[in-house]
């Protein structure tokens, strides 16, 4: 038979490299940032909708969205972060559901990886939960990286649920502090009695 497991945590927690080692280990990944980034292309319906809600002043002459300025807006705004999720969450869990249903019916193991699953109450769709998380020292050092600032950086993560309610309600939950190997580890732990 094959499995549903979903995959959270927290802004900067490892998400992307727990779903990179989890392809290798065979399970098929359905990233939903990625499909987040592809529903605001220009012409498709979420791009439709934010023309509208937004503006013109949020998107380049090419039509693409200037993600840097629409960041700034809702993350100090929380009405319309929530008017951009009431856009953006709807079509994205429609295209999962899609894609995952067809995986498993071809008999693949599937891992959904959703940054805000227990924020849009998508915990009910998953055989198990599982959430990664680390401390915030180490958070704030892996996001400092891609170049955001202590406020950009904060912002985020106030619009995020609060990291230990994500782990309290997870069935499986992985500690991401240590090295890449560690984290393999826990993964292979945690996902063996799927294979």
């Amino acid at each position: 038979m094959a499995h549903l497991i979903g995959l959270t945590g927290g802004l900067g927690c490892g998400k992307s490299t727990a779903a990179k080692l989890l392809s290798e280990m065979g399970w098929r990944v359905i990233d939903t940032d990625e499909i987040a980034r592809e529903i605001v292309m220009p012409g498709k319906p979420a791009w439709e909708k934010m023309r509208k809600l937004f503006g013109l002043d949020y998107f380049y002459k090419d039509g693409t969205v200037n993600r840097a300025k629409l960041a700034e807006t809702v993350f100090h705004d929380a009405k319309r972060l929530s008017e951009l999720n009431a856009i953006l969450h709807p079509i994205i869990r429609e295209e999962w559901k899609r894609q995952s249903e067809k995986l498993l019916a071809q008999g693949q193991n599937v891992l959904v990886v959703i940054p805000l699953l227990y924020e849009t109450g998508a915990e009910t769709e998953f055989e198990k939960v599982v959430a990664i998380g680390c401390s915030e020292s180490v958070i704030r050092s892996r996001i400092g990286v891609r170049g955001w600032s202590e406020e950009q950086i904060t912002a985020r993560l106030n619009a995020q649920w609060a990291l230990e309610k994500k782990m309290q309600k997870a069935d499986i939950v992985i500690w991401n502090d240590g090295d890449t190997e560690l984290l393999k580890k826990q993964l292979f732990a945690a996902t063996k009695k799927f294979q």
